[in-house]
């Protein structure tokens, strides 16, 4: 991670990839009305013919839409488009669930909270809550990172040594390096999660900067998988005056609660 001073970097200017930007248009579309036709893409949209056919014929593919009416030349969304509704509610329910424990979280160590889920080899920060201090981190809602390097990743990656995962699935190869403490072979890496069910959290010791240091936990469903993480960051000289083991149980402690508020039924995180 990374840290500045007043506010977060903004990235109002991000660039993006613009089939994939009228895609989202497309499903959005589709979500308020429907059967449509190309022309009502077209025209709705103010899009380009053969850029929205293009679109229109992978969405087809990719089972995203249906054929309605041949003739009539009209799409609808595909019943598979009921997971990701699903998806959503679900992410939902455990932003919903974990923000005021975040918040509580952040309040009582005066530092910043994170709360990010797995996305393929990655984490993706789900949300974020900020102490009232002068420094304010960079990494944002929405901003991906990775799982060797960060508690929170980590935290992920334990249960699954845990469950005896090749965790391969999870890192992406070769480890990247980012300062002197970053652990980049995949052996110590294992060995490294290892201790963490031992001590119930996971720790970045200057592994993503030189100047920070997290303790994380994971967040267990109802079915004991893991579905996310939280994390206490901060700059390495708080860590060291506060120590790891009273922000560990804290981090700890507050995961238990969101995992039991969304259907974890166990009084540890780590009990396979």
């Amino acid at each position: 991670m990374i840290f500045m001073k007043n506010n977060a970097q903004k990235r109002s200017n991000m660039p993006y990839n613009r089939s994939a930007y009228r895609t989202i248009q497309i499903l959005y579309l589709f979500a308020k009305e429907q059967p449509l036709s190309l022309a009502d893409v077209t025209n709705r949209l103010n899009l380009p013919k053969t850029s929205a056919y293009d679109i229109l014929q992978a969405m087809v593919v990719s089972g995203a839409l249906e054929v309605k009416d041949n003739r009539a030349k009209t799409y609808i969304l595909s019943p598979r488009m009921l997971s990701i509704g699903k998806g959503a509610k679900r992410g939902q329910n455990l932003y919903s669930v974990a923000h005021r424990y975040i918040s509580e979280l952040s309040q009582l160590t005066g530092q910043t909270v994170y709360l990010a889920i797995p996305s393929g080899k990655r984490i993706v920060y789900l949300d974020k809550a900020e102490a009232k201090n002068i420094i304010t981190f960079i990494d944002d809602i929405g901003d991906e990172n990775y799982t060797h390097s960060t508690g929170l990743g980590k935290a992920m990656l334990a249960t699954f040594v845990l469950q005896g995962q090749d965790i391969e699935k999870y890192v992406e190869l070769p480890l990247k390096k980012f300062t002197d403490n970053t652990i980049t072979d995949l052996e110590a890496l294992v060995e490294n999660l290892k201790s963490v069910s031992k001590c119930g959290y996971a720790i970045d010791n200057k592994e993503g900067s030189e100047f920070m240091k997290c303790v994380a936990a994971p967040i267990l469903n109802e079915n004991r998988e893991t579905v996310a993480a939280i994390s206490i960051a901060m700059l390495a000289d708080e860590m060291d005056r506060l120590g790891y083991e009273s922000m560990g149980l804290l981090v700890n402690e507050t995961a238990i609660k969101i995992s039991q508020s969304i259907g974890y039924n166990g009084s540890k995180l780590f009990m396979y």
